[in-house]
């Protein structure tokens, strides 16, 4: 609390009483991340395309967005959060992961319902897709350092990981 009143320039009676507890502050700060990075990013309707097109243009929104400072913010929070608040944390990952899971089950439907596709179980496909398509190259971007955070790789990536999810899309 010291140094999060020391960086807003108020003293931490302002921000107790402002906020009650370190976990209101932290909750806060989370839903500001939820409202300002993720909802809007989770809200985007891909282009009308084929199912591989329009999976590669929502994978790099989220992939992207999930790189940004203020997501890599989220994480240290989420840290705190899973030592003092593990309740919360439950539901901030359920938060985090819903919305894109309901992007990619979208994109999924549509192509089933017009025939491009064949899935089974869509909330799974979806699940995987987010899992392949975003949390695993964050990951290697962000904690094994093998995988470039530019452009060019992560498009090299999301196309190959596509690539393989159409194959089993389709069979």
């Amino acid at each position: 609390m010291n140094v999060i009143a020391a960086a807003a320039h108020v003293s931490k009676r302002t921000l107790y009483s402002r906020f009650g507890t370190k976990g209101e502050l932290v909750s806060r700060v989370i839903e500001h991340c939820f409202t300002c990075h993720i909802e809007p990013v989770t809200a985007i309707r891909p282009p009308e395309g084929k199912l591989g097109e329009r999976l590669l243009y929502a994978a790099g929104k989220l992939l992207n967005a999930s790189l940004k400072p203020e997501m890599r913010v989220l994480d240290a929070l989420l840290v705190w959060v899973g030592a003092h608040e593990p309740q919360l944390l439950q539901i901030v990952r359920q938060r985090m992961v819903e919305g894109p899971v309901a992007l990619f089950a979208s994109i999924f439907r549509t192509s089933v319902e017009s025939g491009e596709a064949r899935l089974d179980d869509l909330e799974f496909a979806a699940t995987f897709t987010f899992d392949a398509l975003v949390r695993t190259p964050r990951n290697r971007i962000m904690l094994t350092g093998d995988l470039d955070d530019s452009a060019r790789a992560k498009r090299d990536y999301l196309e190959r990981a596509i690539g393989l999810i159409l194959l089993a899309a389709r069979a």
